[in-house]
C-alpha cells in the first residue's frame, strides 16, 4: 500500500481522505477516466471526490458509497478511508462554524452596550425632567386653603361673621386685601364686619414664588326683623 502523503491545508497536518485516493490511484498508474469506466461512476464525481468538492456529489450518500468502492479499487481499507472521512467532515464542519462566526459583525456588542447606555441615558433624562416638573409644580402650586364659610349669597342681618380656615406652612393669607396673622397648625379666624347690601369677600392665599390662590363669596346683609310692640291709645275714631 503506498504511504500517504501529508501536507499543511486548512485541515492541518492531515492526510485527507482525497489526497490518499489521488495519490493511490497514480501510484497504480490510472487515470481517472479509467476508474471512471471501471467504476461506473463519471469522472466529475470522481474529480470532485480528489478534490474534497464534495458538495458538488449528488448527496451524502453517494459521497460513502463512492468513497467506499474507489478505496477499494485502488487498493486502500474503505473502513479506515471511511474513519478518515467522518474526521474531515468533523473538522471541515468545526472550521466552518468558526468562519460563519467570524463573518458576524462584531458590532453587535457594540451596538447592544451603546443601545444599553442610551436607554440609561434616557432613563435618566426622563428621571431628571420628572423631578424638574415636580418640584416646579410644587413651586408654582397655589397653596392649598380650607375654608369655612357661609354659602354664596347668604343673607343675615347680624353686623359680622366670622371667616375661619387653615393653609399650608410658607403661605400667607389676606382677606380683602389685608394680610391677616395665622394661628397653631397654619389656622386663620377672622370677623368681617358687614354692611347693608352686598359685602363681597375675597381671600387670597400666596407662596413665595407659587401662583395664587382665589376665592370670594358674596354675603346679603338685610335689615333685621322689625320688632312689633302693642298699641297704647285706643282705636282712631273718625266721623268721617
Amino acid at each position: 500500500m503506498p504511504s500517504p502523503s501529508f501536507k499543511r491545508s486548512e485541515l492541518g497536518m492531515y492526510s485527507t481522505v482525497s489526497e490518499q485516493l489521488k495519490k493511490a490511484r497514480e501510484a497504480k498508474g490510472l487515470t481517472l477516466a479509467e476508474c471512471a469506466r471501471y467504476l461506473a461512476i463519471q469522472e466529475k464525481y470522481l474529480s470532485a471526490i480528489e478534490e474534497s468538492e464534495y458538495h458538488r456529489l449528488p448527496g451524502e450518500l453517494y459521497a460513502r458509497t463512492w468513497i467506499q468502492k474507489y478505496a477499494s479499487f485502488v487498493g486502500l481499507s474503505p473502513k479506515e478511508c471511511m474513519i478518515s472521512y467522518e474526521k474531515e467532515l468533523r473538522i471541515r464542519s468545526k472550521l466552518q462554524e468558526k468562519k460563519v462566526y467570524s463573518r458576524k459583525p462584531r458590532y453587535g456588542n457594540v451596538w447592544e452596550l451603546i443601545t444599553l447606555r442610551r436607554l440609561a441615558y434616557a432613563a435618566l433624562v426622563l428621571i431628571f425632567f420628572s423631578y424638574s416638573g415636580y418640584l416646579g409644580y410644587q413651586t408654582l402650586r397655589p397653596p392649598r386653603v380650607a375654608l369655612n364659610v357661609p354659602m354664596n349669597g347668604f343673607r343675615t342681618y347680624e353686623n359680622s361673621i366670622i371667616l375661619k380656615g387653615q393653609t399650608e406652612d410658607g403661605a400667607e393669607v389676606r382677606i380683602n386685601h389685608q394680610l391677616i396673622t395665622l394661628g397653631a397648625g397654619r389656622h386663620f379666624s377672622q370677623e368681617i364686619t358687614l354692611t347693608n347690601g352686598l359685602n363681597t369677600i375675597t381671600l387670597s392665599a400666596r407662596k413665595k414664588h407659587s401662583l395664587p390662590f382665589s376665592a370670594s363669596v358674596v354675603i346679603v346683609k338685610t335689615p333685621p326683623p322689625a320688632i312689633l310692640t302693642p298699641s297704647t291709645t285706643g282705636p282712631l275714631i273718625s266721623n268721617e
